[in-house]
């Protein structure tokens, strides 16, 4: 029988450098390539997550919105104080709006839905000054003022709200009340200017009968 084969000590030193000289060239321990790869991906969603967080927080600041801010202003006509109250109307957004009561001087302060300020932007503005009675009232200011469509006042509201102030002279000419413009007397004159006397209309008042003997 022949003796099976027994490797020598120079073959199996061979062998065994032939397999430490394949684990340097790799340089990798099973497993650890694996580990690495997702250690990077990791890695790299953690530095985009924290850019994309920086880049909305700087648009945050830069592109917040300022919101409401103070307004005052005056409206006079012919030199007097008008009272009554103002509208205003956003030209940039036409839903956007404010509202103000003008005092016995003639000044208002802007608010918004109940809430002091307006919002920033042009602003048409109106005014509201109109008599107590009479239907419809008459206004007590020239009508171009009073409505929105028309009226040729704005007001320019900033974020600083030092700035925030306008003065308002009306011009123009407020029409009469129909009735004196139509010359119908007033109910308390009569178209003489003289009171009636008492009477049957259409017959003067006769004398009183003298006596006998007068």
């Amino acid at each position: 029988m022949e003796n099976p084969k027994i490797p020598n000590s120079a073959e199996s030193a061979g062998g065994m450098r032939g397999t430490d000289s394949s684990s340097a060239v790799d340089g990798t321990v099973p497993g650890e390539a694996g580990t690495f790869s997702l250690l990077r991906v990791f890695v790299m969603l953690v530095i985009a997550a924290i850019v994309a967080g920086a880049s909305y927080g700087i648009w945050a600041v830069t592109n917040r919105p300022v919101g409401l801010v103070a307004c005052t202003g005056r409206v006079l006509y012919q030199g007097k104080p008008v009272v009554g109250g103002v509208m205003t109307q956003n030209l940039d957004d036409k839903f956007d709006g404010a509202t103000g009561t003008l005092d016995e001087e003639g000044r208002f302060t802007l608010d918004t839905n109940g809430v002091p300020g307006a919002n920033v932007g042009r602003h048409k503005l109106m005014v509201s000054s109109f008599e107590d009675r009479g239907a419809p009232p008459r206004p007590l200011v020239p009508s171009v003022y009073t409505s929105l469509q028309t009226t040729p006042l704005v007001i320019e509201i900033t974020a600083d709200a030092a700035k925030n102030h306008g003065e308002f002279s009306l011009e123009g000419i407020v029409p009469e009340p129909a009735a004196a413009a139509a010359g119908e007397p007033t109910p308390d004159s009569s178209p003489s200017g003289q009171s009636s006397p008492p009477g049957p209309p259409g017959n003067p008042p006769s004398e009183p009968e003298k006596p006998p003997g007068a």
